[in-house]
């Protein structure tokens, strides 16, 4: 099979087996979807005129395809596209039936001057196969927050389940999005909702692993551990926070010895210049409700816990989101690690 449009590039590939043909869905950045079966092209449709035809909207838009997927269950096949629209954003729920040529009408329209992520999701018509609207019959359009990293689904019983992988605000981090749409009409019947979101009122959270703040002896324990970090990624950490520290760094880094260094740690909580550069005023204070060493060592413990996971997300990016079906399991693949989350 070979793939191509004009000087466009592919911006996505997708693959499905229906009833013993093997189906490719091949998305261009022009935003035309060709689909390939057993090796021949059998179909090359323009989403975007397919929404603007649809959505009562396409003045003034910007439009960016993003990716294509298919999923299925036993008896249904879908295709999910995600494109972004700038500027003028309209979202709009259509319904289509099986064929292109007969459209019902369900329509809510909101405007937004925002970037906003939509999702089209299609249905893949084994029965209309021979014809060219069976490959991609038109659902519906239904709009995702913004910084969508990655996103995989699942059907079952005409329930399409989306989990987005997406970046949060400051750019860097990242949590995990849901949503549940009803195929038959394309209406979302579980909103989108985040899954181990930041917690409000709880600074001490990641954002995918939403724990609560922890004791010293735990995060001891966590950051010495070789199987959360990375030893350079430790070694690293400690000498940001270790102000003034007298530490032979390039002892510990040949030894590449984790007792080693977690003496090394506990050495300088007890030292001269960790009790000038920890202990504040106010652990000193009458008023104290703790012991000024317990406290600063509190602080010294988070504040070596946070470096460590800012280190390890630059080192550590999310690419993408790995799904497994019959284990019902999903998770975050990382730059270094599979970070399996739950099962779903």
């Amino acid at each position: 099979m070979k793939a191509a449009h004009q000087l466009s590039l592919v911006v996505s590939l997708a693959s499905c087996v229906v009833y013993h043909d093997i189906l490719f869905y091949v998305l261009f950045d022009d935003r035309r979807l060709h689909v390939y079966m057993n090796g021949k092209k059998e179909y090359d449709g323009n989403l975007y005129d397919i929404m603007v035809h649809n959505s009562h909207g396409g003045d003034g838009e910007q439009v960016t395809v993003e990716m294509v997927k298919t999923c299925s269950n036993e008896n249904c096949f879908y295709v999910v596209v995600l494109f972004q629209i700038d500027d003028h954003c309209v979202a709009g729920l259509m319904l289509f039936n099986h064929t292109l040529t007969d459209l019902k009408h369900s329509i809510f329209v909101s405007e937004e001057k925002v970037c906003r992520d939509r999702f089209m999701l299609g249905k893949i018509d084994p029965y209309l196969l021979p014809e060219r609207s069976g490959y991609f019959s038109f659902i519906n359009i239904f709009q995702t927050e913004s910084g969508v990293v990655d996103f995989t689904c699942a059907v079952q019983e005409d329930i399409l389940d989306i989990i987005c992988l997406c970046k949060v605000s400051d750019g860097i981090r990242y949590c995990l999005r849901t949503a549940s749409i009803d195929c038959l009409n394309g209406v979302l019947t579980i909103p989108w909702k985040g899954v181990n979101e930041i917690h409000g009122g709880e600074p001490e959270v990641s954002v995918l692993q939403a724990k609560p703040k922890q004791s010293v002896a735990t995060q001891k324990s966590y950051i010495f551990d070789p199987n959360r970090y990375p030893f350079g990624v430790v070694l690293r950490s400690l000498q940001l926070v270790c102000k003034k520290g007298t530490f032979n760094w390039e002892l510990l880094a040949r030894r590449h010895d984790w007792r080693m260094l977690r003496e090394a740690a506990e050495k300088y909580c007890e030292s001269l210049e960790f009790d000038q550069h920890y202990v504040t005023r106010e652990d000193r204070s009458l008023l104290a409700t703790k012991p000024p060493n317990q406290a600063a060592e509190e602080r010294f413990w988070t504040t070596l816990t946070k470096m460590c996971n800012e280190l390890i997300q630059n080192e550590c990016l999310s690419l993408g989101l790995w799904h497994s079906v019959p284990l019902g399991l999903y998770g975050t693949v990382q730059q270094v690690w599979l970070l399996l989350l739950h099962v779903c």
